[in-house]
């Protein structure tokens, strides 16, 4: 009687057990093919964008394991502190440049046209100069110079953005989805003017 009555407590038991790791095993395979579906779309995203890795953007690269977007402050022209966070929602072209930077110097009109061409557009041109902090006036001039007005001022004397972001040299260029995930990246000047560019813009956009 006794031996009886402690296999009907078992068998109630053992059952919860089997219950408890199907659950676990069905969480488990749910997480594999969740792992597998972001890989695969970000494969796919990677093969798509690799045919703009031509001409005026030769040297697009997309990175495997790109590093998180910045959360450090930087500076507006008002000296205001501001975040690349400010600007989410939007896809972000962040260029980091500088006055005594020569390729950064012949890559920033491009960059002023295409701001101009996308200005209705989702799309933030962000130009953020790393020259020293007594410096930026004349960063800020000279930007008005080369870019006839068409790019607000942005200031990062102690290159808070640019570390984090793992820039080469200068210039480089970070572009961002609407959520501050990095897209793809171009280290030197790029031809921004290029249709290369452009087609990447127009993929880029929220119905695409």
């Amino acid at each position: 009687m006794t031996q009886n009555m402690t296999n009907s407590n078992q068998n109630p038991q053992k059952a919860k057990n089997l219950f408890r790791f199907s659950i676990a095993m069905c969480l488990l395979l749910v997480l594999i093919l969740l792992a597998g579906y972001f890989a695969l779309s970000l494969n796919t995203q990677s093969h798509k964008l690799e045919r703009f890795r031509t001409g005026g953007l030769a040297a697009l690269e997309i990175l495997n394991k790109a590093p998180q977007q910045p959360q450090q402050v930087f500076f507006d022209a008002q000296k205001k502190e501001i975040t690349l966070a400010d600007f989410r929602g939007n896809i972000l072209v962040v260029n980091i440049w500088a006055t005594w930077c020569g390729p950064c110097i012949e890559e920033m009109p491009s960059l002023a046209n295409l701001r101009a061409e996308y200005k209705d557009k989702p799309i933030e041109i962000i130009a953020i100069s790393v020259d020293r902090a007594d410096f930026a006036p004349n960063a800020k001039q000279k930007l008005e110079e080369l870019s006839g007005g068409k790019l607000a001022f942005y200031h990062d004397p102690m290159m808070r953005i640019a570390f984090p972001i793992r820039a080469k040299g200068f210039p480089t260029t970070v572009i961002y989805d609407a959520q501050g995930v990095e897209i793809a990246r171009v280290s030197g000047a790029a031809n921004w003017d290029s249709p290369e560019a452009r087609h990447l813009m127009d993929a880029l956009m929220p119905s695409n």
